[in-house]
């Protein structure tokens, strides 16, 4: 099989299944009576952070309609509004969802060709990089968020095309080659730093790899003036946007602002805080949030029964409450309730609040907080090991087959079962093998570099944000897929070696 052929094959068959699986699950939720936005789209609470901005440009030329819609409008980054806004402009805005759905299949289907080309670009022979990217492009597990309108949908996709292009670049001959190949990374990676900021880590192996690229040819003002004006591309749509939030807000923002305190709600310092508590056992985003918000739910609509705060306390494992002291806990949630009462005037008035955290806030924050340091010492095993590990165990051992046909629909079907068995094998094999698999790369810098990158990033997941979700390991999974294929191979060169000997 040529090249040419081995790529179109991978495009149209993962484009296929992809669409396969899409419509086979917007059938099953139709069925089920689940509503899709515009018909199109699953439904989730993250869409309007990412769309609304863009629909009150189209209406009134400004991401925002009043004071609070400008604080509002920049929960998100932008990257991703411009793709939907992109398609409403092309397409109208009743297609608008349609086409941004078949525009992140359609994205997916070139990543899977790209991810065979990377391989390829590794030396492994091109029968094995077909299989490895088959097990990618052709198995359901990657294609989840295809159908939904969250970052998810093109993340992975831009990823690899970062990670093709670089070493396009690290392996061409020609200076020009290398020049265009790596501005065309820096390109890919400016919108990718600007649709998912936190991806501004996967910079690291990018600078690496051209600085061990132009090291060789010992001119340092050179290699410095080249990095910095591939960083500067790199970085330039987020530079424009914080600029921009400088103007219009008169302050600095980060990676993620969802916790403004000019915003009432739910998303304020104690939630931020009770956060810090409750990750030191829990891995589970989900599970936090099913405990915060019906207590802030009924506390808002003035509901201040003592049964709020014992069905709080349920949900809190026993030898938690042990620890830090129920006394303790039950005052937390008292100081919590009189928190959300005090912002209940701006909530209810879609009012914008103080620039700085009310005084009870501070108080409830502050109370969250010491239990968390209560938590740290009195279970230090539990909060720096069990826990990381229990999260790693969460982000990695599961098929990531999270669509509702999988986990609903045809839950128990033979088929899906053995499918489900499979996936889950696969995507515990790649992270399992990743540590080890440093071992196989340590000869090959640029895969090396990445993989490191890749490894900071689960740890970063485990050990500091915790509370992880399915999607959020989603980006780097065809990376796993391949480091883990890349190693499996050497392994075999290595064994068929020595027996030959």
């Amino acid at each position: 099989m040529t090249q040419k052929t081995a790529s179109f094959v991978l495009f149209l068959g993962s484009f296929l299944l992809a669409i396969f699986w899409n419509e086979l699950n917007k059938h099953e939720l139709r069925k089920a009576g689940i509503e899709l936005r515009d018909n199109a789209t699953v439904i989730t609470n993250d869409d309007d952070s990412y769309l609304a901005p863009y629909d009150s440009f189209k209406k009134t030329g400004s991401f925002y309609k009043d004071g609070l819609g400008k604080y509002t409008s920049i929960i998100r980054s932008p990257g991703y509004g411009a793709i939907y806004y992109g398609c409403s402009i092309l397409f109208g805005d009743s297609k608008a969802l349609f086409f941004l759905y078949l525009f992140q299949s359609l994205l997916f289907a070139i990543s899977v060709s790209s991810l065979f080309l990377i391989a390829e670009l590794f030396f492994i022979p091109r029968k094995i990089a077909f299989f490895i990217s088959t097990l990618y492009g052709f198995l359901p597990f990657s294609i989840g968020f295809l159908n939904y309108t969250l970052t998810e949908g093109v993340t992975p996709a831009l990823l690899i095309f970062c990670l093709y292009f670089l070493l396009k670049g690290y392996y061409a001959d020609e200076l020009r080659l290398k020049f265009r190949n790596y501005l065309l990374t820096s390109v890919v990676f400016s919108f990718l730093f600007i649709v998912r900021p936190f991806l501004g880590i996967f910079i690291v192996p990018i600078l690496v790899v051209l600085v061990k690229d132009f090291y060789a040819e010992k001119r340092p003002l050179l290699l410095l003036i080249r990095l910095l004006l591939f960083l500067t591309i790199s970085t330039s749509l987020f530079g424009i946007w914080e600029f921009r939030n400088k103007y219009v807000l008169g302050n600095w923002t980060n990676l993620h602002p969802i916790y403004q305190n000019e915003i009432p709600g739910v998303f304020r310092l104690p939630h931020q805080q009770a956060w810090e508590f409750f990750k030191g056992w829990e891995s589970s985003g989900e599970h936090f949030h099913e405990t915060m918000l019906p207590f802030w739910d009924k506390t808002i609509a003035h509901d201040t029964s003592e049964i709020q705060i014992q069905q709080f306390i349920k949900r809190i494992p026993n030898e938690v409450i042990r620890s830090v002291g129920k006394k303790e806990l039950i005052n937390t949630l008292k100081s919590y309730r009189i928190a959300i009462l005090d912002q209940k005037k701006y909530f209810d008035n879609h009012r914008v609040m103080p620039e700085n955290s009310l005084k009870s806030e501070e108080i409830a924050g502050q109370n969250f907080m010491n239990l968390a340091r209560k938590y740290r010492r009195q279970e230090p095993f539990n909060y720096y090991l069990l826990t990381p590990i229990h999260v790693l165990k969460t982000m990695s051992f599961h098929s990531n087959l999270s669509l509702y046909e999988f986990q609903v629909a045809f839950r128990g079907n033979i088929f899906i079962e053995v499918l489900r068995v499979i996936c889950l094998v696969i995507h515990f094999f790649v992270f399992l093998t990743l540590p080890i698999s440093l071992i196989m790369l340590r000869k090959n810098f640029v895969f090396l570099s990445f993989a490191l990158t890749l490894l900071a990033y689960i740890g970063y997941l485990a050990f500091v944000q915790r509370g992880i979700e399915e999607r959020y390991t989603l980006l780097i999974l065809p990376f796993l897929i391949l480091i883990a294929g890349y190693s499996v191979w050497q392994v075999f060169l290595r064994v068929k070696s020595v027996q030959k000997s």
